[in-house]
């Protein structure tokens, strides 16, 4: 009697153990699960706040405004031309050295970036700060995305033959004028630009932006998505 008791009494203190062990074991677990982030959470997350790079491609500005203007009318200079098709991604150094442009300059690192297509002048002068034209920009630009061109024909100007190529490539598309010799101004540089390097605005998404984003660039100017496609980061 007295041995059934006592197992009795161990049977009782052993469940109670086992209960009260099983107890923490739970509380650790659910401790340690409380603990562990959210994976699958983040993952949707991650997912939503980042479309896949085969959706979505991110573009980035390759011209400026300044403190709420862009400055449409201002004339380019060669400089800006160069640091304008670094910023596209063209490289085409050919190790020359341009007499005037002093590597230091802010302009001087895409200078060098683009000697074998500025190519300068024959007495080794690249004119950075010398305002370009249309016909000069067209030729660096056929040069930058190797359109070949033949030499002007006699009686044409020397220009002709990159003029014809732009015309062919659409470049010229959407401008209300152009004269290969007058200077080219911002607006033209963005709209030229866009062409040939395939950067087409998305007008509807522009559409939907809210505000003005250049105080001088009204909705009605004929480089207004040009403009805004070349000076704002965006996706596409």
């Amino acid at each position: 009697m007295k041995y059934g008791t006592r197992f009795a009494g161990l049977t009782l203190a052993l469940a109670i153990t086992t209960s009260f062990l099983a107890g923490c074991q739970f509380e650790d677990r659910r401790a340690a699960e409380a603990a562990e982030p959210d994976v699958s959470l983040q993952a949707d997350l991650l997912a939503a706040r980042e479309p896949a790079p085969a959706q979505k491609m991110f573009r980035e500005r390759y011209i400026k405004g300044n403190k709420g203007f862009f400055q449409p009318e201002k004339t380019c200079t060669r400089a800006e031309i160069a640091q304008i098709l670094c910023n596209l991604g063209v490289s085409a150094p050919d190790g020359r050295q341009f007499t005037d442009v002093n590597p230091a300059a802010w302009y001087g690192p895409a200078v060098t970036q683009l000697a074998g297509v500025l190519r300068g002048y024959d007495d080794g002068s690249m004119r950075p700060l010398q305002d370009i034209n249309l016909a000069e920009l067209l030729t660096i630009l056929c040069r930058a995305l190797d359109v070949k061109t033949p030499e002007a024909s006699a009686g044409q100007p020397w220009y002709a033959p990159v003029v014809e190529a732009a015309r062919e490539r659409g470049w010229l598309e959407g401008l209300p004028r152009f004269v290969p010799t007058e200077k080219a101004d911002r607006a033209t540089v963005v709209a030229i630009c866009n062409r040939a390097f395939g950067r087409t605005p998305d007008r509807a998404a522009i559409d939907r932006l809210t505000g003005q984003v250049f105080l001088d660039l009204p909705k009605n100017h004929f480089a207004y998505y040009d403009v805004l496609e070349a000076a704002v980061d965006h996706v596409e």
